[in-house]
């Protein structure tokens, strides 16, 4: 086991999708399920942030609504770093099925005391929902928060972010694919399709 923590946002209110997308069965598993396999070789200390804590009780893991409510995924970020103890914390989306535990353990493997964020950066594009933070970011994101800032993006640039970029990524093959997150109907249909 690496010494690490890490938490699945399950907070949003799934509207595009119209039912709980983390609870959306792929390859008959769920997936915020998927999710939490892939993540159980690397850590013991895995938290649900979620804002329906009843949907989740089946998964046995210990489920923490957000300290701020209605503020987005900076939010959930900051309630899981605000919960966990180790250092540094994997932080992933409960609608991302097709990543795994080679691309989890790939980041704590870059993972340095140099860095309060380690990110990948697609196209120009951040993934900050498949990342690690420290929780030395934790008075900067409260800082943000305050000042009503959302975009998780804005933190990067108040803190010593590393980027992934496509070079390093490339030994996953389709990042498009390893990225792809379930927002709607249509994407659901696709990821189906991918199995």
């Amino acid at each position: 086991m690496n010494d690490c923590a890490a938490i699945v946002l399950a907070g949003g209110n799934s509207s595009r999708m119209g039912r709980p997308k983390a609870l959306l069965q792929l390859g008959g598993v769920s997936l915020i399920e998927r999710i939490v396999l892939q993540l159980r070789p690397l850590t013991d200390e895995i938290r649900i942030i979620t804002n329906e804590p009843d949907l989740y009780s089946f998964l046995n893991l210990p489920l923490h609504t957000d300290f701020i409510p209605g503020a987005g995924p900076l939010a959930g970020i900051f309630t899981g770093l605000a919960i966990t103890q180790t250092e540094p914390v994997l932080v992933t989306a409960c609608d991302t099925p097709f990543v795994t535990t080679r691309y989890f353990s790939f980041l704590l493997n870059r993972w340095s005391d140099e860095y309060d964020c380690l990110i990948p950066k697609i196209g120009g594009y951040y993934e900050p929902l498949e990342g690690i933070y420290s929780h030395r970011t934790m008075p900067v994101i409260e800082k943000l928060l305050k000042e009503g800032t959302r975009r998780v993006e804005t933190l990067f640039k108040r803190v010593r972010t590393r980027t992934l970029g496509n070079r390093e990524l490339r030994p996953f093959g389709d990042l498009k694919k390893l990225f792809w997150n379930i927002n709607d109907p249509g994407a659901y249909e696709e990821a189906l399709r991918h199995m």
